[in-house]
């Protein structure tokens, strides 16, 4: 998505070229039907960034419920309204045009202060500059998302080099839930071990304490419950994030023991075979976007989890077996 730098950038532009006084876009607010402002560039200081526009009420409510372009000369404020400014700022302007951006972007509007009318031409020009900022704003989400690929393309490399490096398990596991954790920026990474029973776990690894009350770090933990629950149940991953205000995801193990006021995370089922061995989380307080990128590289960590404890397991029942069998064998 194209930064507030480089939009406020093309804001500026367009406003020069028009010789406007401001050059305003406006998009989808995410938890309402309302229109927000993305970026502006002004000659003044009185554009009311926060601001929410309905569909249908003033110009620009009109664009976004009509679909259509629309040229004001010669404003009249007692029966046109902007809505976008602060204080009086509203009643100097001569003249405004307003376009729809393509796929439903948002609307892109300039006005005026001097007495000059937009032309034809001027309007065309205004729908085409709308155009490169959508261009513009798709490109920028493509390298975001070629530069999110490369980087968890690196993080799973890092995964896989840990098996080598690191025979013990406590020191493997602190190791794979750092590299997670830096990876995905997910700041709360950690594996619960399930018991035999599958009713309760406990934590094995985390890079941050996950409970309101750090003691019950290492206490057992509910495992029929939230989401945890859900993802040993179904064999299958859950990814959660809170969508507004309020509206909070499912706790992690239920009510009880209390984890921190997490907004989104991620639950990964780790099993061997049939055997439920436990689950991988990844957590966060803020409500972070969970896209398809990340969802594929934490399965991916989850199965390299799950081999690597299928060895130990398979390593700690041939210890066993050796020592039946030779019990006077020294380790």
């Amino acid at each position: 998505m194209i930064t507030v730098f480089h939009l406020q950038r093309m804001l500026g532009l367009i406003c020069n070229i028009f010789e406007a006084y401001s050059a305003v876009m406006f998009m989808p607010a995410a938890d309402s039907a309302s229109l927000e402002i993305r970026g502006s560039f002004s000659l003044g200081d009185k554009v009311d960034k926060t601001v929410l526009v309905e569909p249908g009420k003033g110009l620009v409510g009109w664009i976004a419920k009509n679909k259509k372009p629309l040229r004001i000369d010669n404003f009249d404020e007692t029966r046109n309204r902007l809505g976008y400014y602060l204080g009086n700022e509203e009643r100097e302007i001569k003249a405004f045009m307003g376009t729809p951006m393509r796929g439903g972007h948002g609307i892109l509007c300039v006005d005026i202060k001097r007495i000059r009318a937009f032309s034809e031409k001027d309007h065309k020009h205004l729908g085409l500059f709308a155009d490169t900022i959508v261009d513009v704003d798709a490109e920028f989400q493509r390298l975001l998302d070629l530069d999110s690929e490369l980087v968890y393309h690196k993080g799973l490399n890092a995964l896989l080099g840990l098996r080598q490096r690191f025979k013990r398990w406590k020191i493997f596991l602190d190791n794979y839930l750092r590299i997670l954790s830096e990876t995905t920026r997910m700041p709360y990474c950690f594996f619960v071990s399930a018991d035999e029973d599958l009713k309760t776990g406990h934590v094995e690894g985390s890079t941050k304490s996950l409970f309101k009350d750090p003691l019950n770090q290492s206490a057992p933990i509910p495992l029929g419950p939230g989401m945890v629950g859900w993802v040993l149940k179904n064999n299958s991953p859950l990814f959660s994030m809170e969508t507004s205000p309020g509206s909070p995801i499912t706790p992690l193990f239920g009510q009880k023991p209390e984890t921190l006021p997490f907004k989104s995370a991620i639950c990964i089922p780790i099993f061997s075979g049939r055997t439920a061995m436990g689950f991988l989380g990844l957590a966060s307080l803020t409500a972070e976007e969970i896209p398809d990128s990340m969802k594929f590289f934490s399965q991916n960590a989850g199965n390299y989890l799950a081999l690597f404890l299928e060895s130990l397991y398979l390593r700690s029942k041939l210890a066993e077996q050796t020592t039946r069998l030779n019990p006077l064998q020294e380790e």
